[in-house]
């Protein structure tokens, strides 16, 4: 992009890299209001063009960069990169499907690696079913490893967020 005269800004999600923040218990909506921030912030640097600032989101920030730009219609353009194209549960569902039908090893490595994909794919249907009922929390894991998971996110996800940026 450099190459073609685009200035680039690119964030880690609050609480992931080197951001601040608390990951576990940031919302759908707070993960906006962070992309609002940098947009904004974007505006006022005197070698960057207000009035063409894009975005451009992969996965979830593809939808929160949807959020962004239905929020403002100031922003020149809009990329969807790999976006969800489902809603959240069936996408996770899906994954987790895929997920079990991996080879005993494969699986294994994974919930000694990543831990927190292991076990939501492991208690799906305690943590969707507790989102549903508007909890919280979820207790994920074993003796070995464990997380409380905040459920905000997923919540937000599962409440149909596309109607709510119409309001």
């Amino acid at each position: 992009m450099s190459r073609l005269g685009l200035a680039t800004f690119r964030y880690d999600k609050r609480g992931c890299g080197q951001s601040e923040g608390d990951f576990n218990t940031a919302s759908l909506f707070d993960l906006v209001d962070d992309a609002v921030s940098a947009w904004q912030w974007l505006r006022n640097i005197p070698e960057i063009d207000a009035e063409r600032i894009g975005v451009l989101g992969q996965s979830e920030g593809a939808v929160i960069a949807l959020m962004l730009a239905a929020q403002n219609p100031d922003i020149y353009f809009y990329i969807w990169q790999g976006g969800i194209y489902n809603n959240l549960e069936q996408i996770i569902r899906w994954q987790a499907e895929a997920f079990w039908q991996s080879e005993p090893a494969q699986i294994d490595n994974f919930k000694q690696n990543v831990p927190l994909m292991y076990w939501i794919y492991q208690q799906i249907d305690e943590m969707i079913a507790r989102a549903k009922r508007g909890e919280n929390f979820c207790r994920l894991g074993d003796e070995d490893w464990s997380k409380n998971l905040y459920l905000q996110d997923l919540k937000e996800h599962l409440g149909g967020y596309l109607i709510l940026i119409e309001e």
